[in-house]
């Protein structure tokens, strides 16, 4: 392997890992960033307020048995009616 080859290994392997964790980073951002409209790159100011308002626990179980429950339906969901499709392919 030569040295060209290396660096585009590198740079590949850097691009992917930078295209994978920049929605995350994006997401962080935007949990504790307030009136961040289209043309500022960062938001103006940044709080906890979102993260205190969940953590509160009023609503955190209802949103949680909600996720359950929803998650819960859609794998069930997708694993009878994949079941059909996976025998015919068979």
């Amino acid at each position: 392997m030569t040295t060209a080859d290396r660096v585009a290994r590198f740079a590949a392997l850097g691009l992917l890992a930078v295209s994978a964790a920049a929605p995350f980073v994006l997401l962080a951002i935007w949990s504790v960033g307030r009136d961040w409209f289209y043309p500022a790159v960062f938001p103006p100011r940044f709080t906890a307020q979102s993260w205190r308002d969940l953590l509160s626990g009023e609503r955190l179980l209802g949103a949680t048995t909600t996720s359950l429950v929803l998650g819960a339906g859609t794998g069930a969901f997708a694993c009878i009616a994949g079941l059909p499709v996976g025998r015919s392919l068979a």
